[in-house]
């Protein structure tokens, strides 16, 4: 209905609404696919599962935005010159009930806006992640859609109004110019959390602590010395962790018992999938 509007109309912001509709029907199909892929058990060819299928999905969900609002940034600024007539007699009931339809999605998402839109604290690479609470990424790029969908149903009937009673036919252009850069200026997070998992960071909650869990693997019992550790994110509340520990030369030092404390120390930290590598010292000498 929108693009048919919109082109009777000659409504940019319309049209774009419309075309950001259809790659949302895509988003939304491509997230739920995602989701029920993440819950497959793992196997010999993913140990780890297929958890992280939400994070790559969120990642392109997120460059998907991107790239429909700089198309549509690019059109509005064409337009600012000599902007076209625009015909608002059908403009503000379509946009209306567009707004209606995306306002029902957002009611939907409710419960996942207050961790989904609070997202940033940074930690000392300079990114924003996630806070205490596991995010699914995932689950953020669809709701960005949809909030990004409102945003751009509300542009169009402030612009047709405009248009219908001052004939005001740049209120067009400079209101999808504007939800352009609101979309780009949401999205850039997700993009950052998403980005930074894809690339094996470390958790900003994890980051914080790990002189700490260093100095845990220091004090135990037989330990000499703790190194190479590395932690990173498998998804969003899944953590990686990898140490090696060296051990006391002295015989009543049990193998296994270091190995079990070690796991403590992991499990104590939030890591889920710890492994520690331990070597007696003099060992290889």
């Amino acid at each position: 209905v929108e693009i048919m509007v919109g082109w009777y109309s000659n409504s940019l912001g319309l049209i774009s609404d419309a075309g950001h509709m259809l790659f949302d029907n895509f988003a939304l199909f491509l997230g739920l696919y995602a989701a029920f892929m993440s819950r497959w058990a793992a196997d010999s060819d993913n140990s780890y599962g297929y958890g992280r299928y939400e994070i790559l999905c969120a990642f392109a969900n997120a460059i998907f935005l991107v790239f429909i609002a700089f198309t549509i940034l690019f059109e509005s600024i064409d337009r600012f010159g000599e902007p076209p007539k625009v015909y608002g007699k059908h403009l503000l009931w379509t946009s209306v009930v567009g707004f209606i339809v995306n306002a029902i999605g957002i009611g939907l998402f409710h419960d996942h806006g207050a961790v989904l839109t609070g997202s940033g604290h940074s930690h000392c690479h300079g990114h924003s992640h996630g806070h205490g609470a596991p995010q699914n990424h995932n689950v953020r790029a669809i709701f960005l859609h949809i909030v990004a969908d409102a945003l751009g149903s509300m542009g169009v009937i402030i612009s047709s109004l405009l248009v219908q009673y001052y004939q005001l036919y740049l209120a067009d252009p400079i209101c999808s110019a504007i939800i352009s850069l609101l979309i780009i200026a949401s999205v850039i997070p997700l993009l950052q959390d998403a980005g930074y998992i894809l690339i094996q960071g470390t958790d900003a909650v994890v980051l914080q602590k790990s002189y700490r869990i260093l100095h845990e693997f220091k004090s135990l019992d037989g330990v000499l010395a703790a190194s190479n550790m590395r932690i990173w994110t498998l998804n969003k509340d899944k953590q990686v962790g990898t140490v090696s520990l060296e051990m006391s030369s002295d015989p009543l030092i049990n193998h296994q018992t270091v190995l079990t404390q070690a796991r403590q120390v992991w499990s104590s930290f939030g890591v889920k999938y710890g492994t520690t590598q331990i070597s007696r010292r003099g060992e290889g000498e």
